[in-house]
């Protein structure tokens, strides 16, 4: 059974439907991440935070909106520091800027009330008052 040379041509004839710019900016700007709660941008924050800190910093860089979201109190109480060693002397580098800011995060995490950073503040103190 062969298909006639019209039904032919007319499968081969679709158009091709043209977008300009314009038709994805007005159609599909409903659906994107801005139209999301802050309150659930940070909790998918701070879930991917509470993982590894590398990913906390991925996902901080990936778009302007998780960077702002990023600085949320929320989001430093659930951030993971198994990658930080414990102690803030024990941060030696080169540059002073650096050690300031990891002594300004590891504070941020403290105020926030992140477990780990004030476990790792009480046992740094505990230690440097040398107590038996």
């Amino acid at each position: 059974m062969e298909r006639s040379q019209s039904s032919r041509t007319i499968i081969m004839k679709r158009k091709r439907r043209k977008y300009n710019r314009n038709f994805f900016k007005n159609n599909f700007v409903n659906s994107s991440i801005k139209s999301l709660p802050n309150e659930l941008l940070s909790e998918i924050v701070a879930r991917v935070a509470s993982s590894s800190f590398l990913d906390y910093i991925n996902v901080k860089f990936s778009c302007k909106i998780f960077n702002g979201v990023s600085n949320d109190p929320y989001v430093y109480r659930h951030i993971s520091l198994e990658e930080f060693p414990i102690g803030g002397c024990s941060w030696k580098s080169e540059n002073e800027e650096n050690e300031n800011k990891l002594s300004l995060f590891m504070r941020t995490c403290m105020e926030s009330g992140n477990p780990e950073a004030l476990y790792r503040k009480g046992v740094v103190d505990f230690f440097r008052k040398e107590r038996p």
